[in-house]
């Protein structure tokens, strides 16, 4: 389960915080918005969703829902030896579903064993 952020909804004019959800889960409901809307309103609008007037951001300031982390490929000794500029394009190259190398990192070290490899998430 992801952590828990604040939500908040903003003045659509003015950018000035008009009210507060305790999860996006809550907000996403009072205004009938699914998640697939909020995912392209963050990565294209900075949260905005002009067709209704709404104006979402994180409580914590930072829109970064579903940033793409860049997925480093370790050698043996868990150096990094090429680096992907998503998840999606490592499991692309290595002919594998972004899901299979996300759940390898998250639970298993980042160990694929249908590949015998190890990934990492660069962060920074």
């Amino acid at each position: 389960m992801g952590k828990i952020r604040e939500f908040e909804q903003l003045d659509y004019e003015t950018g000035e915080v008009i009210k507060r959800y305790r999860t996006v889960k809550e907000a996403l409901e009072e205004h009938g918005i699914d998640r697939a809307k909020m995912r392209l309103a963050f990565m294209g609008h900075d949260g905005k969703f002009p067709d209704k007037k709404l104006w979402f951001r994180y409580g914590d300031g930072v829109n970064k829902p579903l940033q793409r982390y860049q997925v480093g490929k370790l050698n043996d000794a868990g150096e990094v030896v090429k680096v992907y500029n998503s998840a999606e394009q490592a499991a692309i190259e290595h002919y594998v579903t972004e899901k299979t190398i996300g759940i390898a990192i998250r639970t298993r070290n980042g160990f694929v064993p249908s590949l015998g490899m190890r990934f990492k998430y660069m962060l920074g």
